[in-house]
């Protein structure tokens, strides 16, 4: 690590936890069996959007730790450790199914966490999500500008509220370039890291109940997908947004996302 903030994301690969959630047909971890065909939808979206957009960052000084279960199929495990290999800033971390979703979250964060670091910025990666190429050179450039504020041991949102929603029907998308505050993409939590706290110490909706935020409405930089394997909850009809800037998006991810539209 070359920066007194270290950041770092924690991205949850179709990981089973405690109370079923995730990727299992069924509704225990006892008794559910990987959905194959979601995983292999979001590993190609992960190949498609999050990694290149990662692998194209204009400051490479991070990690993004990728959780994965031991009994995730041996051809995922490949396929994942084969697509991040030329990418050193990409951690493959396996557990064991079953734990507690956010006491999970917070100890793996704290396991990679650089004993060097003074400040922890860290975030949430979707393994079917995208971040612009300037995301962490920014994000760092912020924690620097408050540095003062997280000096005195609070801690800080970065929420960068402007980005896109995707919605794929089959191998073509639609967007929308929207604004949407504590969704969780492209936003980083800032701790002392003497404090032991990590990102999944805070609620991403409701942080702006406990914490000091930043809404930076700074250039497009975060994709959010929806699709049929996507839980997110949110009604694509109900987001309000727009393509008049279509043309400027390629540029900010990575990868050719004019590609992916209809």
């Amino acid at each position: 690590m070359t920066h007194p903030t270290q950041m770092i994301g924690l991205c949850r690969f179709s990981f089973l936890f405690e109370d079923g959630t995730g990727f299992a047909r069924k509704t225990t971890v006892g008794e559910g069996e990987y959905d194959a065909e979601r995983i292999a939808a979001r590993l190609r979206l992960f190949e498609a959007m999050t990694l290149p957009s990662l692998a194209a960052q204009t400051d490479m000084d991070f990690t993004l730790v990728i959780l994965i279960g031991r009994r995730l199929p041996d051809r995922f495990k490949a396929r994942l450790a084969k697509v991040t290999a030329a990418h050193p800033q990409f951690v493959l971390h396996e557990e064991d199914e079953g734990q507690p979703h956010m006491d999970l979250c917070k100890a793996v964060l704290l396991d990679h966490r650089d004993p060097a670091a003074r400040i922890a910025g860290e975030f949430r990666m979707d393994d079917d999500d995208a971040v612009a190429v300037d995301f962490i050179e920014k994000s760092r450039a912020y924690a620097a500008a408050v540095d003062p504020l997280i000096a005195s041991g609070r801690a800080v949102e970065l929420d960068f509220i402007h980005g896109l929603a995707l919605q794929f029907d089959g191998p073509r998308a639609q967007a929308k370039e929207i604004i949407a505050a504590h969704w969780g993409c492209a936003q980083v939590f800032f701790n002392l890291a003497e404090t032991g706290r990590t990102a999944f110490h805070h609620h991403h909706y409701r942080s702006w109940h406990h914490d000091l935020c930043l809404s930076a409405p700074d250039p497009l930089m975060f994709v959010r997908s929806f699709h049929d394997w996507n839980d997110s909850g949110r009604s694509w009809d109900k987001l309000q947004g727009n393509d008049r800037n279509r043309a400027k998006w390629p540029r900010r991810f990575g990868f050719d996302l004019g590609g992916l539209l209809s």
